[in-house]
């Protein structure tokens, strides 16, 4: 993952930070059209709706506010000048022209404060380093995806390990985004009480929560140290001794770093993204090493996912003929890619929400999914298991601007489920296997190799049970293989 070799010719590590301190406070996958609105089932839980799915969801959240934040604004006068003052309605502590540091609370109360003292890297969730001039247009966010620190994080709100996205919506986000109108843009930070948050996406790259606003969560984040990052500019940006002294140099010098990987970084007119990190996420530090040479990254024009039938819940063989499509386009894939940068490649298998989709193609073979990539989802569910019979013929629905064809898609699909069905497993029938005849291994038998269920070698004294295909097995093996299959392991005689 980190072969590239790094700028100069040996690891650049972060000796050039300041001793880890800051000095200075610091669809089906439309990307481009798609409606995350449009889609799914939507339950209500008091200040907002969480869309359900049938499937397991087991590390996520899609979730909407119920009714229209206050007009509340994103300005606020400086008490001692007058000069507005941008906080983006976060509520954070600015540094207003005058050189006065000023902040207002949720109750919109004005208070000056006193020289700010660093806190290290809480200052990204205390500081509002954004500057707009006050006619600046704020569109309204389509869809936001953010990440949670693990730090400070409620035990009620973990659970085996496992945090619950779901509390966490409808405790904090909810009422955060409903009590004033608040805009956030990729790479922002902000907390709700003491739970901590971060953008790693959204579409447009800034913008308003509302009503309107989808909110999704995948990634736990934290503040432990990176050992290693690899960044890669996209094609035409470039990496050069020249840039990394006068660019990223200056980047992670001037404040303590958070960095994950695919984050997406825009430094001096150029745009570059995190295609690896030690551990994935972390604080980058005085002992991290950089890698930045590689190939630029180029836009994805086209990509084709499938998923595997094995990893659908028993829930699937009940749903409508449509829901299926609906279930993975609108509550996996979408809100997994819409407002990220994702770096994919042929072949690849990502995990989402407890399911994995496999990348079957992609023009070129490496690249990222922007808004305008041409995305398919194939609808033929692979088998992990090359000697199933049932996988399906492809169906191909296109998800181009926000249109999905879904006509033959769905013929095709019901046909699919029945032939899954006409195909589904069997334990092969009892009293017949009782049948079979056993016997033991003799001395220096020849003739022999090993059990091609265990794949343990045979040895004297062993006995083997036979089918009527003549293949023959361990007598314990097979009967604890045709007690899930009836069919035969090598031949695939089927014992009916």
């Amino acid at each position: 993952m980190f072969d590239a070799q790094p700028l100069p010719t040996r690891p650049i590590s972060g000796q050039f930070i300041r001793n880890s301190q800051i000095s200075h406070p610091p669809v089906l996958m439309t990307l481009g059209g798609y409606n995350p609105l449009a889609s799914g089932n939507w339950n209500d839980y008091g200040f907002g709706k969480v869309r359900e799915t049938r499937f397991i969801q087991s590390n996520s959240f899609s979730g909407i506010i119920k009714n229209p934040p206050p007009a509340t604004r994103l300005y606020f006068p400086c008490p001692k000048c007058s000069n507005q003052c941008y906080d983006g309605g976060l509520c954070k502590k600015v540094i207003c022209r005058c050189g006065k540091f000023i902040m207002r609370d949720e109750n919109d109360t004005i208070s000056e404060l006193p020289t700010l003292i660093s806190d290290g890297f809480q200052d990204v969730f205390a500081i509002c380093n954004n500057t707009l001039p006050p006619n600046t247009r704020f569109p309204e966010l389509q869809s936001i995806t953010l990440g949670i620190f693990r730090e400070n994080l409620p035990l009620t709100l973990l659970s085996g390990g496992r945090v619950n996205f779901k509390s966490i919506f409808i405790q904090f986000l909810a009422p955060y985004f409903l009590s004033r109108l608040r805009c956030l843009g990729v790479g922002d930070y902000f907390k709700c009480e003491n739970v901590k948050f971060k953008v790693l996406g959204c579409r447009s790259n800034f913008g308003l929560i509302t009503q309107n606003t989808v909110i999704n969560c995948y990634d736990i984040l934290t503040e432990n140290p990176v050992q290693k990052i690899q960044i890669l500019p996209i094609y035409p940006s470039q990496i050069n001794p020249t840039i990394f002294s006068n660019v990223f140099r200056n980047y992670f010098n001037s404040s303590q770093r958070h960095l994950h990987t695919n984050q997406y970084l825009y430094l001096n007119n150029m745009e570059y993204v995190v295609t690896a990190s030690e551990p994935m996420n972390g604080l980058v530090g005085g002992e991290t090493q950089f890698f930045l040479e590689g190939e630029p990254l180029v836009h994805l024009q086209s990509v084709s996912f499938s998923c595997y039938i094995e990893d659908l819940p028993i829930q699937y063989h009940r749903m409508a003929r449509n829901a299926i499509i609906y279930e993975l386009v609108n509550c996996y894939v979408i809100p997994y890619f819409q407002g990220m940068k994702r770096l994919v490649c042929q072949g690849q298998v990502l995990s989402i929400n407890g399911l994995d989709f496999i990348i079957a193609s992609c023009f070129p073979q490496k690249g990222l999914i922007m808004d305008n990539t041409h995305i398919i989802f194939d609808c033929s569910l692979r088998a992990r298991n090359p000697n199933l019979a049932y996988v399906l013929e492809s169906s191909r629905v296109w998800l181009n601007s926000g249109l999905i064809d879904m006509d033959v898609a769905l013929a095709e699909l019901e046909q699919s489920i029945e032939t899954i069905n006409s195909h589904r497993v069997r334990a092969a029938p009892r009293d017949l296997v009782e049948t079979f005849p056993i016997r033991e291994i003799r001395q220096n038998e020849e003739g022999l190799d090993r059990c091609t269920v265990c794949y343990c070698e045979y040895e004297p004294g062993d006995k083997i049970k036979t089918l009527p295909c003549s293949h023959f097995y361990h007598d314990f093996c097979i009967d604890q293989w045709l007690n899930r299959s009836n069919v035969c392991p090598l031949c695939k005689y089927k014992i009916e």
